[in-house]
C-alpha cells in the first residue's frame, strides 16, 4: 500500500519520525501529540496504459503530507525535511516493511512547495505538501 511504503521511506530517512508514534497514515488528526506527521491519499490521475493494453502499466496516485506542531518553526522544519526526502525520488523500490517485496516508484514530485495551513482547533501550526506519484501497480 502506498501509505505504508511512503511512511517507511520517511521513517528510514529521519531520526525523528516513528510509525504509530508520531507518524500516522490516514486521517488521524485527533491524536494528542502536539508534533506529528500525517499521510493522506487523495485523487490522483488516470493510470498509464502502454501499447494499447487494457491493463494499466503504471498508476498515478497523489498523497498529502501534513506536519503539525505547537511550535511554528518545528512544524515548518518538519515539513521542509519531508519535502527534501520526497521531492525528486526516482526509480526507487519502496517496501512497506523490511521483509516485504517492493513497488517501483518511477517519480515522486511535489505539486508545490510546503505551505502553511494555519492553526488547528488546539492552536497547533499545520503545514502541508502534496505529491504526484508515478509508480508500478501495487502487488
Amino acid at each position: 500500500m502506498i501509505l505504508d511504503e511512503v511512511a517507511k521511506l520517511l521513517a528510514d530517512n529521519t531520526t525523528t519520525l516513528v510509525q504509530a508514534t508520531n507518524l500516522f497514515k490516514g486521517f488521524e488528526h485527533n491524536r494528542t501529540q502536539d508534533t506529528a506527521t500525517f499521510l493522506h491519499e487523495f485523487q490522483g490521475t488516470p493510470p498509464v496504459r502502454v501499447f494499447a493494453s487494457s491493463t494499466p502499466a503504471y498508476e498515478m496516485p497523489s498523497i498529502q503530507i501534513v506536519d503539525r506542531s505547537s511550535d511554528y518553526q518545528i512544524g515548518r522544519a518538519s515539513s521542509e525535511l519531508n519535502y527534501k526526502i520526497m521531492q525528486g525520488q526516482a526509480n526507487v523500490v519502496l517496501k512497506p516493511s523490511s521483509s516485504a517485496s517492493g513497488t517501483l516508484y518511477l517519480t515522486i514530485d511535489a505539486i508545490q512547495s510546503p505551505f502553511y495551513l494555519g492553526l488547528d482547533k488546539n492552536d497547533r501550526h499545520t503545514f502541508a505538501c502534496n505529491y504526484r506519484i508515478l509508480k508500478s501497480l501495487s502487488t
